[in-house]
Formats: structure tokens, C-alpha cells, sequence
């Protein structure tokens, strides 16, 4: 029989001997699950030993970021000292790099910011959050003007829709940054 299935012999309700002649297989797509099988080996077994290289050369990477740490930090002068005294917290970096992203790509207002580092979905302590909105360097003004083109261009709102938007609980724009947008959007 070779490249066939073995026949299978049934018999249907009359009694009568059925013969089911076997499947001829396809050889092509025998031969191309066994490569995809072998290719999922391999990358498994390159993954596994090119991982470990990897932890390697990242432990060498932070011993020597480590070892030039030190040598920064004992060059230091006493007015970084002195600044280094009140070091913050992982918390509060991460908030204020959070913080960078909102502003930077969303155009939000300090309000709006403030409220979503402090959400449910942020998570951070108002302490962390406040440490954040202090230590942003953001012109709300131009953000407030982003957000209104934003609108204008892809709600097609009205100036005063715009500006009332700005200022509602969602946005959080002061009413001078509000009007600052409405100001200077393209008349």
C-alpha cells in the first residue's frame, strides 16, 4: 500500500461490507510541519543559550555603570551633596517620567495629569503625584492649544464647545489656558 492509509471495513445497517479506502497522504505538507516543528526547536534552544549570554553582558553593563557611579559621585561638588541629601523616590521619578509622557503626548493639562497619575489605572500615591506636577517643566498654554486643534480638526467643535471642553473635569485646563486656545487657533 505504501503512500496509502491502511483501508477501513465497515458494515452499514443492511450488513453489507463497506470498504473505506484509505487517504493517500500529502507529503508536501508532512514535510513542511516537520520543518516548522524543527525551526521551533532550534529558536527555542537559541533563545535558552543566547539569553544566558545576554544576562551576561547586562551584569557587566551595570557593574560598569556602577563603577562610573562611583567615580562621578566622588567628584562631586558639595552643592550636589547637599541636593543628593533629599534624594527622591523610585515612585517619584517614575511618576514625573509618566508625568513627561502625558504632557509630551497627550497634551493633558496639570489637572488632568494629576488626576491620572493618582487613578486606578496609575496608581500612584497623591504624594508621588504632587512630587510629579511640581517637578514638570510643561507650558499648559501650548498644551491647551494642542488639545483644542486636536478638536477642531477631528470633532469639528465650535470655539465655544472647544473651550468648554477645555475647562470640564475631563481636560482640566484653567479658563486663562482655555482662552490662551481658543485665541490662538487658526480663525
Amino acid at each position: 500500500m505504501g503512500k496509502y492509509n491502511k483501508d477501513e471495513v465497515l458494515y452499514n445497517e443492511k450488513g453489507e461490507r463497506v470498504i473505506i479506502k484509505g487517504k493517500k497522504k500529502n507529503p508536501f505538507l508532512v514535510g513542511c510541519l516537520g520543518l516548522i516543528i524543527l525551526i521551533i526547536i532550534i529558536s527555542a534552544c537559541a533563545a535558552a543559550l543566547g539569553g544566558k549570554n545576554n544576562d551576561k553582558s547586562m551584569e557587566d553593563k551595570v557593574e560598569q555603570k556602577q563603577d562610573n557611579k562611583s567615580s562621578d559621585n566622588q567628584s562631586e561638588s558639595s552643592d550636589k551633596e547637599s541636593k543628593d541629601s533629599s534624594k527622591t523616590t523610585r515612585e517619584q521619578e517614575a511618576a514625573l517620567e509618566k508625568a513627561k509622557t502625558y504632557a509630551k503626548t497627550l497634551h493633558m493639562s496639570k489637572n488632568g495629569i494629576y488626576n491620572q497619575l493618582t487613578s486606578s489605572i496609575e496608581g500612584f500615591k497623591p504624594e508621588d503625584a504632587q512630587y510629579a506636577i511640581d517637578n514638570l517643566k510643561v507650558a499648559y498654554n501650548k498644551n491647551a492649544l494642542e488639545k483644542a486643534k486636536d478638536y477642531a480638526k477631528t470633532m469639528n467643535m465650535s470655539n465655544d464647545a472647544i473651550y468648554q471642553q477645555l475647562i470640564s473635569t475631563v481636560e482640566g485646563f484653567t479658563a486663562e489656558e482655555a482662552q490662551y486656545a481658543i485665541d490662538n487657533l487658526k480663525k
